[in-house]
């Protein structure tokens, strides 16, 4: 009966963590950056890319068709280790791109740490006051998305920003269930930066001063982990009373591709559960322990319900349930809403059911193996 008790009062806790998340999302009707200064900051756009040549031409076509914006904007392809035409395709498209080749022999290379690495090599080539990241697969949906992230950092101490990012134009059930997943935790991550809880943040859409990132050491310090170039990054500014903010405009915006198979779903789980686990932030803990809890008990307490024979065990496990339901479509329904994104209900439904069983796998495939493989290379 302890366990059923405990079940019943974390899906309240987990409930009360919503509400207020999405309370304050939809506080922030617009989040778009107002800028208090005429002072034009130098950009620098990194692109760190491995076997992208399935995707780099969007993004391509992207900067070339706003070339009016990006004329003052050093644009720089970190090219780590392809062997694809990526390379190719990114220069026949912008042939002003300047291109990085990582050196894997440089010194400071971290070979388990290949990202941080490789954006280590194209910051030291940047020359702009703002560094600005994004993922050779992803996408800005918006012309104003430069012009906004710019804006953040004009007239003021700002230090960083995240952006979010979700998946283009899902089509199937597993393309909608990672839709579904991003949507939730743009609200979560908007919600920890307000409340000061924890920095989440992406790195396929986020940016930091040049100067700032230099002044707490890049990512030094966080080069045990191969992912959390962005998290981790995050965390040092803050611990260092550098101001950060998260922008959830949907000018702000950039959408992605999917994964295409459960196993490279759950290999992608693996990686980011190991920037969770090695957070430094209590806020962060807690709450990924709450959600964690909750979604992993799901099927264990009705299942004791059932054997039991036990009609007010059950019913009480299933009203929670569907409670815990109304609150995480409403979360979604919040964030789908403001990036102008359909969710079919039914793959909604079908997902809510889903979810605890992939939060079980995810978990003990990361406690029985922490490695995971990533563009094509074995890491941990």
């Amino acid at each position: 009966m302890l366990i059923f008790s405990c079940f019943l009062f974390f899906c309240t806790i987990y409930c009360a963590i919503i509400l207020v998340f999405v309370l304050n999302w939809k506080r922030h009707s617009s989040t778009r950056a107002k800028s208090s200064s005429e002072i034009v900051l130098s950009i620098s756009l990194l692109i760190p890319v491995r076997n992208e040549a399935e995707n780099i031409a969007k993004l391509m076509q992207f900067i070339l068709e706003q070339s009016s914006k990006f004329k003052d904007v050093e644009v720089i392809l970190i090219d780590d280790g392809s062997v694809d035409d990526t390379v190719l395709i990114a220069k026949n498209i912008f042939p002003s791109l300047k291109v990085l080749h990582v050196d894997e022999l440089a010194e400071g290379y971290w070979v388990h740490a290949p990202k941080k690495s490789a954006l280590t090599q194209g910051i030291a080539m940047a020359t702009g006051d703002i560094l600005v990241f994004i993922d050779g697969d992803c996408t800005p949906v918006h012309s104003a998305w430069l012009d906004e992230i710019r804006k953040a950092f004009q007239g003021n101490d700002l230090a960083a920003i995240t952006a979010p990012v979700i998946l283009n134009t899902p089509t199937g059930f597993f393309e909608y269930f990672q839709q579904l997943e991003l949507l939730a935790w743009t609200v979560v991550t908007s919600g920890g930066y307000d409340m000061k809880w924890f920095t989440l943040a992406n790195g396929g859409n986020m940016a930091v001063r040049r100067k700032v990132f230099y002044e707490v050491g890049g990512f030094a310090g966080t080069d045990k982990y191969a992912s959390g170039d962005d998290v981790f990054l995050m965390e040092k500014l803050q611990k260092n009373n550098f101001r950060v903010q998260s922008l959830w405009s949907y000018e702000v915006l950039v959408t992605t591709q999917g994964v295409a198979s459960w196993s490279a779903y759950f290999n992608q789980k693996v990686r980011w559960g190991s920037k969770t686990a090695g957070s430094s932030s209590l806020g962060l803990q807690l709450v990924a322990g709450v959600m964690l809890f909750v979604n992993f008990m799901i099927y264990p307490i009705l299942t004791i319900g059932i054997l039991k024979g036990n009609l007010v065990w059950m019913l009480s496990v299933i009203s929670a349930v569907i409670v815990k339901f109304v609150f995480d479509d409403w979360m979604i329904r919040n964030a789908s809403a403001r990036f102008k994104v359909e969710i079919p209900l039914f793959h909604a439904f079908c997902a809510h059911f889903i979810y605890p069983i992939s939060i079980v796998v995810s978990l003990f495939q990361t406690l029985w193996s922490r490695n995971y493989q990533w563009k094509g290379r074995n890491l941990k």
